[in-house]
Formats: structure tokens, sequence, C-alpha cells
């Protein structure tokens, strides 16, 4: 008979995600604005190296793309935020 597989603890990434959640709830906006736009850029450039088709491209052009598409993300949230809603 073969052995019962362990279930996997999942308090590490529960304790993990507490602590992000705490650390970011005690940001300023502005430290969470810049936190959260770095984030974006950071997960754009990395789908954009995913990608076969980019990898010509110098790193430069590609650091210049991302942010362009980040900015231009949140203008658009700035935008279609409702009118009662503040960012935070």
């Amino acid at each position: 008979m073969a052995a019962k597989k362990k279930a996997k603890n999942k308090t590490r990434q529960v304790r993990r995600a507490v602590r992000l959640r705490r650390r970011f709830s005690k940001m300023g906006l502005k430290e969470r604005a810049w936190w959260s736009w770095n984030h974006d850029l950071d997960s754009l450039l990395h789908e954009l190296v995913k990608n076969p088709e980019l990898v010509s491209l110098s790193p430069v052009d590609l650091v210049d793309r991302a942010a362009e598409f980040a900015d231009a993300l949140h203008n658009l949230l700035d935008r279609r935020r409702p009118p009662g809603v503040k960012y935070d």
C-alpha cells in the first residue's frame, strides 16, 4: 500500500500574506502608490521578458515600454474611479 501524502502546511503562506498586508496598511499614501506602481512595473516586465517576440529588444526599450504601460494603466484607473471613491 502506498503511504498517504502529507497535507501541505499553509501557515507560512498565510503568515507572509498577513505580514505584507500589515506593512502595506502602515504605509503612507505616497509610499503605497509608489509600491503599487513598482509592483505593476515589475510584473509587466516579467511578462514582457517571457514573450519570445521581445527578445530582440534592448533592456532600455523594454523598461520604457513597461513604464509607459504602467502610467497609462494608472491614468485609466484614475479616470474610471467613481467620484466618491478615494485611492488608498
